[in-house]
C-alpha cells in the first residue's frame, strides 16, 4: 500500500475563482472556478488528510470550506490582515493571487500546530451571520441617505419615520399603490366584544 504525503495547501479565494498552491510544490499553482463541481473535483485530487488554509472572505470562502470539511480535510480559516502582516515580515512585496496562495500554504506548513482548525458553523450561526451583515449594510445605507439628503429641507423629516407616511405629502406620485390616499389613523374606540 502506497502512502500519500499530507499536503499543506494554500488557497486565495475570490468571488469567481480560487487560486491554489502547495507548500511542497507537489502540483503547480492553478486557478479553479469557485463553484461546487470544479471545487469538488479538485478536492478529490488531494491526498486524504491534507491541510487546507484559506482566508476568511465574507461568504466567498464558505463553499470551499464546507466541501473540504465534508470530505474530511482539515481546514484553517485565516485572518487576511494577519496573513498580510506575515507576508510583509517575510519580505514578500508582490500581491498577486498566486503569491498569496503560496504564502498561505507556507504558513499552514509551518504553523498548523499553532493555528486552530476551523469548525463549520451551524445553519443558525450562518443565518445569524448573514442577517448581521445585512443589517450593517442597511444601517450604512441609511446613514448615506441622511448625509445626501440633509440639505433638502422637505426630505429631512421623511427619513425619521416610515417613508411612505412622510413622503406622500411631498409627491403623490411616490405613493406606493398599496397605500390608501389618506393616512389611516388607528381607532381609539374599543369594540364591544359582547
Amino acid at each position: 500500500m502506497m502512502m500519500h504525503p499530507i499536503l499543506n495547501v494554500g488557497v486565495d479565494v475570490a468571488k469567481d475563482a480560487v487560486v491554489v498552491a502547495c507548500a511542497a510544490h507537489s502540483f503547480p499553482s492553478k486557478r479553479v472556478p469557485n463553484q461546487r463541481a470544479p471545487l469538488r473535483a479538485w478536492l478529490k485530487s488531494l491526498p486524504a488528510g491534507s491541510r487546507i488554509g484559506l482566508e476568511s472572505t465574507g461568504a466567498s470562502h464558505e463553499v470551499l470550506a464546507d466541501l473540504a470539511q465534508a470530505q474530511g480535510f482539515t481546514v484553517f480559516l485565516l485572518n487576511p490582515l494577519e496573513t498580510r502582516h506575515d507576508a510583509k515580515a517575510m519580505g514578500t512585496r508582490a500581491k498577486t493571487d498566486r503569491v498569496d496562495a503560496e504564502l498561505i500554504a507556507r504558513l499552514i506548513a509551518q504553523e498548523h500546530t499553532r493555528v486552530r482548525a476551523d469548525t463549520p458553523p451551524t445553519v443558525n450561526q450562518r443565518t445569524l451571520d448573514r442577517l448581521i451583515r445585512r443589517r450593517a449594510k442597511i444601517v450604512g445605507l441609511k446613514g448615506t441617505l441622511k448625509l445626501t439628503m440633509r440639505h433638502l429641507g422637505g426630505f429631512a423629516a421623511a427619513l425619521k419615520g416610515p417613508w411612505w407616511a412622510n413622503w406622500m405629502p411631498c409627491s403623490p406620485r411616490l405613493r406606493p399603490p398599496w397605500l390608501p390616499l389618506r393616512p389611516v389613523r388607528p381607532s381609539t374606540r374599543r369594540r364591544n366584544s359582547g
